[in-house]
């Protein structure tokens, strides 16, 4: 599932003693290429409900609700950067339920998120009863692409990173380094695997079988979605899976998105879709997705 995932980095050396009795917890992540993080950006925080937010019909004349998603996806936000899954949610239904409102445009800037954050909100776009377009701008891979894959057409630019398709889990191991500096790791634990994953001693053959196994899953259940939302093929995306991501001038020829485009291309589509002249199609100002656990 590539539409399903990308790459946790960060183990923070203090918090990497908390793991001892929570690695069991360990949190698989869709997360892209480090160095995509780079280019997020770290927006103002506006809130979640659109009838609260100055955003709304009265205020603006707009029709079409607009939702940024900047960021990676989890269920809860812990960094500045990451984008609350539960926010784009109750930010999606709102949309459902305001009758000013005639679809949505989902504007994507994100990396990837979580296995879980990202199915989140992949299901509830999928629940949409209003039109929903995701424009992939700079980029839109791993996690981020299967959020992108629910909505009813795919827009990005001829130089969007687009796909990204595959699963990475990744840690600090600090065995090597303690022994250089005189610490010495005391284990206590009770089940077998109970510790896989602890960052202060070496990852065993069966610890790292283990988490193989749950990346195998994942990984199939990411492609199996694609292809589901897609209606692609699935031999198809099992070759394009291979964790590299396309410019949207290639991922259109292989289906990963509809059409090349930006905003105004996704105003005539909307144009298009709900019958009516182009000029009655109005964005209402972005809704930021809430950030850092808010």
């Amino acid at each position: 599932m590539e539409r399903f995932l990308s790459k946790i980095k960060k183990v923070n050396e203090t918090a990497l003693a908390c793991l001892v009795i929570l690695i069991g917890m360990l949190v698989v992540s869709i997360f892209y290429k480090p160095e995509d993080a780079k280019s997020i950006k770290e927006e103002p925080q506006i809130e979640p409900k659109i009838e609260s937010s100055s955003n709304t019909p009265k205020s603006y004349g707009c029709n079409i609700m607009t939702i940024d998603i900047n960021g990676g996806i989890t269920t809860v936000a812990e960094e500045y950067s990451d984008i609350s899954a539960d926010g784009v949610v109750d930010l999606l239904k709102d949309t459902d339920d305001n009758d000013n409102m005639k679809g949505v445009l989902i504007r994507i800037d994100s990396p990837g998120g979580t296995p879980v954050g990202s199915q989140i909100v992949m299901d509830a776009i999928k629940r949409m009863q209003k039109p929903a377009v995701a424009l992939i701008r700079e980029y839109g891979t791993s996690g981020a692409y299967l959020v992108a894959s629910a909505a009813d057409t795919i827009i990005a630019s001829p130089m969007s990173d687009v796909g990204s398709i595959g699963v990475t889990l990744s840690y600090l191991e600090n065995a090597e380094e303690n022994e250089k500096n005189g610490l010495k790791f005391v284990e206590l634990s009770a089940g077998r695997f109970k510790d896989a994953g602890n960052p202060d001693k070496k990852l065993t053959k069966e610890e790292r079988a283990l988490f193989q196994r749950d990346l195998n899953i994942l990984y199939q259940q990411f492609i199996e979605l694609i292809s589901e939302n897609r209606n692609i093929p699935i031999e198809k995306v099992r070759k394009l899976a291979d964790g590299s991501s396309l410019l949207g001038v290639l991922a259109i020829k292989e289906g990963l998105i509809d059409q090349l485009g930006d905003q105004e291309t996704a105003r005539e589509w909307f144009a298009k879709q709900l019958d009516e002249d182009i000029d009655e199609i109005v964005f209402c100002d972005p809704v930021k997705t809430p950030q850092n656990g808010e």
